[in-house]
């Protein structure tokens, strides 16, 4: 099986060992970023430019005819293309700093049957895999967590 550079790429960018993951481990880390800046700078790292216009255009969508709300300026600054100006943003977003994040790399991550929980009340929490399978029957249930997946590709099994 041949492994995405991007796959690599992002879990160099989150800190993992490149070699554990060539040995089929899955590897976990704790990160913490001191300021918003930081974890803007992560953020992107792990997306291409044609993820983030995608992203931005999801969220230009969803505002339509309405100005923007804070999280959304927040998820468009951190996962689109928008830069996040304003005194008044800026000074609010810093008050959640420091922050962690849990972050997960594996070639490839095969969820087990039935419910995959992620939380309640968990750090954000990143998934970054190459190659995701859900086995028939499979769900992740994110409760009270901002959770993210970056894979390559998705298998869903029926």
């Amino acid at each position: 099986m041949t492994i995405s550079n991007s796959f690599y790429e992002r879990a160099k960018a989150l800190g993992h060992d490149i070699e554990e993951l060539k040995k089929g481990n899955e590897v976990s880390s704790k990160l913490t970023f001191k300021c918003f800046s930081d974890l803007a700078d992560l953020c992107s790292k792990i997306s291409t430019p044609e993820e983030r216009e995608r992203r931005q255009a999801l969220i230009e969508e969803r505002a339509a005819g309405r100005e923007k709300t804070f999280e959304e300026r927040v998820e468009a600054h951190l996962h689109g293309t928008n830069a996040l100006s304003g005194d008044k943003d800026l000074t609010s977003v810093e008050e959640g700093f420091p922050t962690d994040i849990i972050a997960v790399s594996a070639t490839t991550k095969t969820l087990k049957s039935g419910q995959n929980l992620v939380g309640p009340n968990a750090a954000p929490t990143i998934w970054n895999t190459d190659n995701l399978v859900f086995p028939a029957g499979a769900y992740v249930d994110v409760q009270s967590t901002i959770f993210t997946i970056k894979a390559t590709t998705i298998r869903i099994d029926s």
